[in-house]
């Protein structure tokens, strides 16, 4: 026999010996500690030493597998860093800025009219018209003019200033 084959076996007979010897002392708790160890625990009452048993029993932890995708790079790096918060909510869809200007009004037998002009083309409205099938003119008087947006059924307002 060689030498290392004496060395491996004599190695192998320590391990089994240690494994028994760690098995024996964790099925006797008691005969295993020190006895000043033994004095030092408190005398707990059986239902309290039960109760304790039965809340340490293992419980698993959640589920966090960090296994990269089927299809994925193997050697891609992982990370249990929490995923990114979900990007925010679109906005709801807005009607344009109003592209009216106001020119002045006209009061007709207790109507009022008001002038807007859209880029060089000037309406005359009063409140019920439409506008380019756009827009809706809810309401004329002397502080605003009310209108609706047609497509988002949005209503918006054009201040008028007292001059």
């Amino acid at each position: 026999m060689k030498p290392r084959q004496i060395v491996l076996g004599l190695s192998l007979v320590a391990t089994l010996s240690a494994t028994w010897w760690a098995a024996q002392q964790e099925s006797q708790p008691d005969k295993a500690r020190p006895a000043a160890e033994r004095r030092r625990a408190p005398a707990l009452p059986p239902s309290v030493i039960a109760t304790a048993e039965a809340s340490s029993a293992f419980q698993p932890l959640p589920a966090r597998t960090a296994l990269a995708p089927e299809g994925a790079d193997f050697a891609a790096p992982l990370s249990f860093r929490p995923p990114p918060p979900p990007p925010p909510a679109p906005l709801p869809p807005q009607a344009p800025p109003l592209p009216f200007r106001f020119i002045g009004a006209i009061d007709d037998a207790g109507e009022r009219s008001a002038m807007l002009m859209d880029g060089n083309r000037l309406h005359i409205v009063r409140s019920g018209d439409e506008i380019d099938s756009r827009y809706r003119v809810e309401r004329v008087d002397a502080a605003a003019i009310e209108f609706t947006y047609l497509p988002l059924k949005q209503r918006q307002i054009l201040p008028v200033a007292n001059s």
